[in-house]
């Protein structure tokens, strides 16, 4: 992190090549409100940085990241997400040798960061699945018995030499995560050079130092082994190096910043386009810096000119393009041979990154109408979503638009040039990004694929204090949006849980924060979305987002610009952004706006004891029936008197165990019959209400889990076998299967609720296909109605279905095939995780949610 201006090692590694010496002249004088322009062959200024505010910075990052390596520790343990896995590759690695896994998986190897880890004084932790499961990926030029981890090996080498040092003092795992700390203390040294490059102030380079280094995601993935954060280190570093000109570059440097464009696909292989595009820059710069020189007078300082052209690059400018391209080149030949060892292609299906069974899964917007809401939903979540977006979790973010602003009307042509690369980086990876399927890293914390380039939002975030550098308003408005970052990160150290979804900070209770507001009704959840608030919540923070970004325009406006655009322009530019923002929020909130089924609240009783999950419910004579599959129970609610009780099976005087009951129908005999899961013979019981078990019935071909039943008129029965992926008829005295489908493909995808017409037509929930199938009396499919959740149980009522699916309830219309939301009645409680469903004779909807049984009436 030296100074720039100093040629340190640069003449003695070169005096022998026949060539005049280069160096950046320096910046010209910016006036009042305008940035400082770059030498003509540069993009950043050659701002003089002090070594010591240099060294401060990365010592006090280092100092707080590591005081507070014990709190992960207590409350974040073991290691969980991708984090074992790249862990298990280190060990294989140190240990082997190689990457080869099967023998590490074996002798559970994980224990060095399972029970082998260190557990603090008052150990909280997180629960985690021991043994580790294996996340193999698919590597079809090796053998099968082989195992291999499905990312590549870049992190776990460079998590090596941390690893063996701890292991000297059994502290194997916290070992890495003080690496971690280092490589994040050094990537905001560079946000913090970064900074004062662009606008040569020292106090600027601070402000934005201070609050991007400890918010999220730069502290957060500090402490965390994912790939985001050592990528963003080797992008943020060769792009400073190569924005600030060839000339401030010596040979050292040149093959640093070599080795740091090559290293980046072994990290993580989807960010090659990022490669790609830091290998253009380099031959920009390096073409910029032969064509236009400065000179260096007779007096030893440099000024501004251009010598004597020739023909062709000359052998030390050459050499010096060759020092930062060999890095490379042999990092990307050793990729490609790595790839055809694995998986027999230079470029591997998926990148080389997918799990064994599993498909990547893209929603371009320019395949329909479905796929381009699947997209938004990506996009605006990437930057708005309560759990996993930027902007809610550190808002300073937002001002990235004010200086991008002030780069474009305040700047020089450098200035311009860089918006154009910061673009050409960021831009083409995040739409990837939004269009994959898992766009929010599933479990993680917040803004895991942004993490590799918020460092590089520094440039504009300094900018824009540059160009406003007079107006105290400003100041003010930058102060107020970087204070929440830091408070919500200080939330999650606390207590290092926070750091993951199921904990979110914004999540918490309205008593957790100021005013006992309720932040998570302000601000939108993407995954799933919430039907009642959605379309209010998007609607505010696009709204603000647009307010902020119209106040730091308007505050730009006022400076003296250094390139005049016609204000009509300015319109223009608006007008589109208002138009796609605006185009955006309806597309995603359609299906919200649309008219839905309302479901009117009649009573609400409570289950106590609750069910632990609760699962298919039936309705006989006045009273719920309710089956509990993890509590290996039946429940019995009485809608007259509001008792609930739980009702013992018995035969002969001897109780029954009920092992996971997964639904409960009222047969034509007028029985209650229990559909069980055991690998016990008998499958399911026929009862009377008071609990006297009359038959017993063993299912042939059913597996040990299914969790629907339905009864048809003449007796027979279906069941929706969710490991068997069938549903299947039985007859009236549980012989059969007479009858069974696999709906489209064959095989369904964990099928729960079932419903059977008097015609034989069959609705079948496939739950992880998030769709209901329609399928023929014959078993043949008809067609499908897709879900924006998992669908459970199914009940229908003339000619609509009702689908219990997420946080809601879907209606089906069976003769258009119309899918509509519902709401509860205003004033209601909203569902919150529904389940089974029964209607009663008289037309009532009873549902199970989590711990309590809800009537309503249904007006579709």
């Amino acid at each position: 992190m030296s100074n720039p201006d100093k040629p340190e090692g640069r003449v003695p590694l070169t005096a022998w090549l026949p060539s005049e010496a280069i160096v950046s002249t320096p910046p010209a004088e910016a006036g009042p409100g305008l940035l400082p322009e770059a030498a003509p062959s540069s993009d950043l200024p050659a701002t003089k940085v002090p070594r010591l505010w240099t060294l401060l910075v990365f010592a006090v990052t280092l100092a707080v990241y590591v005081a507070l390596v014990p709190r992960l520790l207590l409350y974040s343990s073991p290691p969980t997400g991708d984090q074992p896995f790249y862990l298990m590759d280190t060990i294989s690695l140190l240990k082997d040798g190689d990457l080869e896994l099967s023998n590490n998986y074996a002798a559970q190897d994980e224990r060095t960061f399972y029970e082998l880890a260190p557990h603090p004084p008052g150990f909280v932790g997180m629960s985690a699945p021991f043994p580790l499961p294996p996340q193999l990926g698919e590597t079809p030029g090796r053998p099968p018995q082989e195992w291999y981890a499905s990312h590549l090996p870049g992190l776990p080498v460079l998590l090596m030499p941390a690893w063996a040092i701890g292991g000297l003092f059994q502290l194997w795992w916290p070992a890495t995560i003080v690496f971690m700390c280092v490589l994040g203390a050094l990537l905001a040294t560079n946000v913090f050079l970064l900074g004062m490059e662009i606008s040569g102030k020292l106090w600027i380079g601070l402000a934005v130092w201070l609050p991007m280094a400890f918010s999220n995601p730069i502290m957060s993935y500090s402490y965390l082994i994912f790939t985001e954060l050592p990528a963003g280190l080797l992008l943020v570093y060769a792009f400073r190096r190569l924005a600030l000109g060839w000339p401030a570059n010596g040979p050292v440097r040149l093959v640093l910043i070599g080795l740091c464009i090559g290293y980046i696909p072994w990290i993580a292989f989807r960010c090659a386009p990022v490669t790609a595009v830091l290998g253009a820059y380099t031959l920009v710069q390096w073409w910029r810096s032969w064509r236009k020189r400065s000179v260096v007078a007779a007096d030893g300082l440099p000024k501004s000119g251009e010598g004597p052209r020739p023909s062709r690059p000359g052998a030390r400018s050459v050499f010096q393009l060759g020092l930062l391209l060999l890095p490379i080149a042999m990092a990307g030949v050793a990729l490609a041979l790595f790839n055809l060892n694995l998986h027999g292609q230079i470029i591997p299906r998926g990148g080389g990154s997918l799990v064994r069974g599993q498909e990547a899964l893209f929603h371009w917007p320019w395949l329909g109408p479905e796929e381009l809401t699947k997209f938004l939903y990506g996009a605006f979540g990437l930057v708005f979503d309560r759990r996993m977006g930027l902007l809610p979790n550190a808002p300073i973010y937002l001002l990235v638009v004010v200086g991008i602003i002030a780069m474009l009307r305040l700047g020089g042509s450098s200035a311009r040039r860089l918006v154009l690369w910061l673009a050409l980086l960021i831009l083409p990876y995040m739409f990837v990004i939004a269009a994959f399927e898992w766009w929010n890293g599933v479990w993680c914390p917040p803004a895991r694929y942004w993490t590799t380039f918020v460092p590089l939002l520094a440039a504009p975030l300094a900018a824009s204090l540059a160009g406003l550098s007079s107006s105290w308003f400003y100041k003010i408005l930058y102060a107020l949006l970087a204070i929440p970052g830091l408070y919500l990160e200080a939330n999650m150290m606390e207590d290092a849980r926070r750091l993951w979804p199921t904990n979110a900070v914004l999540d918490r209770p309205a008593t957790d924060w100021p005013f006992n507001i309720n932040v998570h009704d302000l601000i939108p959840l993407f995954t799933p979305p919430d039907e009642y608030l959605h379309p209010g919540t998007t609607a505010q923070v696009i709204a603000v987002a647009l307010a902020v970004s119209l106040i730091g325009y308007i505050l730009v406006l006022r400076r003296r610009p250094q390139h005049r655009l016609p204000y009509l322009a300015h319109g223009a530019l608006w007008a589109v952004s208002l138009v796609a923002l605006g185009g955006g929020w309806y597309n995603m909130n359609l299906d919200f706006l649309q008219h839905k089924t309302e479901l009117v609240e009649q009573q609400r009783w409570a289950l106590n004891p609750a069910p632990k999950l609760p699962r298919g419910i039936t309705y006989l004579n006045g009273k719920v029936y309710i089956t509990d599959y993890d509590g290996d129970a039946l429940g019995e609610l009485d809608t007259g008197s509001g008792a609930y009780k739980f009702v013992q099976p018995v035969k002969g005087g001897t109780p029954v165990a009920l092992s996971h009951p997964g639904d409960i129908k009222v047969g034509s005999d007028g029985l209650l019959y229990v559909l069980t899961n055991s690998k016990e013979p008998v499958n399911m019981y026929a009862m009377k209400p008071s609990g006297e078990v009359v038959k017993e019935l063993a299912l042939q071909a059913k597996s040990e889990t299914a969790v629907g039943l339905y009864f048809t008129a003449d007796g027979a029965f279906y069941v929706a076998d969710m490991r068997g992926a069938q549903v299947r008829k039985y007859a009236s005295d549980g012989s059969g299967p007479i009858f069974g489908s696999g709906g489209e493909t064959g095989g369904l995808n964990n099928v729960v609720g079932v419903v059977v017409e008097p015609d034989g037509t069959i609705y079948a929930a496939e739950s992880s296909a998030q769709r209901v199938q329609r399928i023929g009396a014959d078993g043949k499919f008809v067609r499908d109605y897709d879900l924006p959740c998992q669908p459970m149980y199914v009940v229908s009522s003339g000619d609509w279905l009702e689908v219990s699916c997420g946080s809601g309830i879907f209606s089906i219309n069976k003769l258009s095939g119309k899918v509509q939301r519902t709401q509860t009645s205003p004033g209601t409680a909203r569902l919150q995780n529904p389940l089974g469903m029964a209607y009663s004779p008289d037309g009532l909807l009873f549902v199970v949610d989590r711990d309590a049984l809800v009537e309503y009436r249904v007006q579709h």
